[in-house]
């Protein structure tokens, strides 16, 4: 990327053929720009969030919420990682035991993917600013959705018009039914 060669040493048994394949796939990526250069490996996500809150002090509500959750739910586990070592497996093994297990976490699903998506949003940001250039590890990892359905319960007025509307069209048996249920 920078014009210095680069020696690395292959670990277990590999032919010379698959050593050869691994470079050319190396020397690929260099030209389509998708490996990240010296100082990009070195970025870390704490550096990536530094620039994201001062891109996001204009909109006072957004980074208070985003820094408590950056603080509490991410930065304990992605933090002082480089953005070039983040990988789908991380994030989604991440994802798995710490997002989706309530009893772990104690967190809720919205919150998980309100957390998911900070991360993403930081994560893009460094992209933007062109502090990182390499492989995005978001576009592999499936994305969080919550569910934030609730059960309504009818009030006492509002199932006292069903029933009466149930009895007034001759569906008896269903009152009957309704009644039961309650």
């Amino acid at each position: 990327v920078d014009g210095r060669s680069v020696n690395e040493t292959l670990k277990g048994q590999v032919s010379k053929t698959a050593a050869r394949n691994i470079r050319n796939k190396r020397l690929q990526a260099v030209k389509e720009g998708a490996l990240p250069s010296r100082e990009e490996k070195k970025l870390t996500l704490d550096q990536a969030y530094e620039y994201w809150l001062s891109a996001a002090k204009a909109q006072k509500h957004v980074w208070i919420s985003t820094h408590s959750t950056y603080h509490k739910h991410i930065q304990p586990y992605f933090g002082k990682i480089p953005l070039a070592s983040l990988t789908t497996l991380m994030l989604s093994k991440w994802q798995n035991e710490y997002l989706l297990d309530e009893k772990k976490s104690g967190i809720q699903k919205s919150t998980a993917t309100y957390v998911w998506t900070v991360m993403k949003k930081i994560f893009n940001k460094a992209v933007k600013l062109g502090l990182y250039s390499g492989r995005n590890p978001f576009q592999a990892a499936p994305n969080l959705t919550a569910v934030n359905k609730r059960i309504k319960y009818l009030r006492f007025q509002e199932a006292q018009e069903l029933f009466t509307r149930i009895l007034a069209q001759g569906y008896v048996r269903e009152f009957r039914q309704g009644m039961f249920a309650i």
